[in-house]
């Protein structure tokens, strides 16, 4: 669940709370504010993120005590602007210090210190977060990421597993879970996890790439080749999904599925994934090199050749049929 996401559902919320929002300012000024304050939460659901900035801003200067008006800068500037991040950081302590008890401002507090590293803090805000809400499963979610990242396993595993009991849906506890489990080498376990996962969301990429991933490792070639043609048709071809799959059809012995997935991933694969790509070229360099020799075998004997290797879509392409 992204932060754009997390913030909309509770809009409705907000705007029934903001008059308590309002903080010290009186009379005209801090009925303004929340007015301003009330507008920008109905841009930031209809997708004008600067209209919507521009109130909470026009907000926080009529009423500075307006903890939920530097609480929706903080997100945008978080996670919807370039290089705003430590002031998104900044309004979020200040909206902190207005509200020590505000659950989303702790959780984005959380949210913030795990995902830069700083786990011992970030543990310590959903501490907090969950005394005001105990049953708010995005703060057990980043405490178990936290925890699996101290290498605090049960801890982390009992976090994921509260994130899960309190929302079902919240598809991410079960990656984490699932992947924390492959770690350990509890290969079953995992497979477990992922599987409830997609009960509730058959549609994730992530959990059907892990499945595909797991079915070939245990030499199900046709069902790690199902599990991760769906991946990519739910992933838009990640590049990720799309190596998986070229070695799914590889084990498969599907040489030109294998090839098509290969080019696909090669056209679009992250320059850093320097590995991969080398492995992914030889690979291919030697289907070709294999298709030679089945020529030239085929035209000594009379035979008629082999068919060509399927061309590779450019970007954006759609692949033919096979």
């Amino acid at each position: 669940m992204n932060a754009r996401t997390q913030r909309l559902s509770f809009a409705s919320l907000a705007v029934a709370l903001a008059s308590l929002a309002g903080g010290c300012a009186g009379g005209r000024e801090g009925a303004e504010a929340t007015r301003l304050y009330n507008q920008g939460i109905e841009a930031s659901a209809a997708g004008a993120r600067d209209a919507a900035y521009s109130y909470f801003v026009r907000a926080s200067k009529l009423d500075p005590e307006n903890h939920r008006a530097l609480y929706e800068m903080a997100l945008i500037d978080l996670y919807d602007k370039r290089d705003a991040y430590q002031k998104g950081l900044a309004e979020l302590e200040m909206a902190e210090s207005i509200q020590p008890r505000d659950r989303d401002v702790l959780y984005q507090l959380e949210r913030a210190a795990i995902s830069h590293g700083n786990h011992e803090q970030g543990l310590r805000y959903a501490e907090r977060a969950l005394a005001e809400d105990p049953n708010y499963a995005p703060a057990w979610y980043y405490r178990g990421v936290g925890y699996h990242a101290l290498g605090q396993l049960d801890q982390a595993d009992h976090a994921f597993r509260e994130t899960i009991a309190i929302d079902p849906t919240y598809t991410p506890a079960y990656r984490e879970l699932g992947a924390m489990y492959e770690e350990v080498d509890a290969a079953d376990a995992a497979r477990k996890v992922y599987e409830e996962g997609l009960r509730h969301d058959g549609d994730d990429p992530d959990l059907l790439n892990a499945l595909g991933v797991l079915a070939l490792s245990r030499g199900e070639k046709e069902e790690a080749v199902d599990l991760l043609k769906k991946a990519k048709g739910y992933s838009d071809g990640r590049s990720d999904v799309l190596f998986n799959l070229a070695f799914a059809y590889v084990e498969a012995g599907d040489t030109r599925e294998a090839f098509r997935n290969l080019g696909e991933y090669l056209n679009g694969a992250d320059p850093g994934d320097v590995e991969n790509i080398r492995v992914a070229t030889m690979l291919r360099n030697t289907m070709v090199e294999e298709l030679r020799r089945q020529r030239r075998e085929a035209e000594e004997k009379g035979e008629p050749p082999p068919p060509d290797l399927p061309e590779t879509p450019k970007p954006g392409e759609t692949p033919d049929a096979p």
